[in-house]
């Protein structure tokens, strides 16, 4: 919000450092979140507790969903080609 209340002609700069944060955080969170989910499938746990890890995997789905909706809405407004390439390299990689 900072950077929009630079005057017009030199907020542009800013405006892009602030949205490659936006994606950034985010993106680290799906990195976070796609290393948990892994763990997640690998995890056997005895049938009572099934419940608990059936929750474990669905909120750990809405939190990706949640934060690539953040990095995707980001990216639409970044000028800088070689940052976009880079997030959509990081996303694949997730599969």
């Amino acid at each position: 919000m900072l950077a929009y209340k630079r005057p017009k002609a030199e907020r542009a700069p800013f405006i892009e450092e602030a949205l490659h944060g936006a994606a950034e955080v985010p993106l680290q969170v799906v990195e976070r979140i796609h290393a948990m989910q892994q763990r997640l499938d690998r995890i056997q746990v005895p049938a009572r507790f099934g419940s608990d890890l059936a929750v474990a995997k669905a909120l750990a789905i809405a939190a990706r969903t949640g934060a690539l909706e953040n990095v995707n809405i980001n990216l639409d407004s970044i000028q800088d080609a070689a940052f976009k390439a880079g997030v959509t390299a990081r996303l694949q990689a997730l599969g």
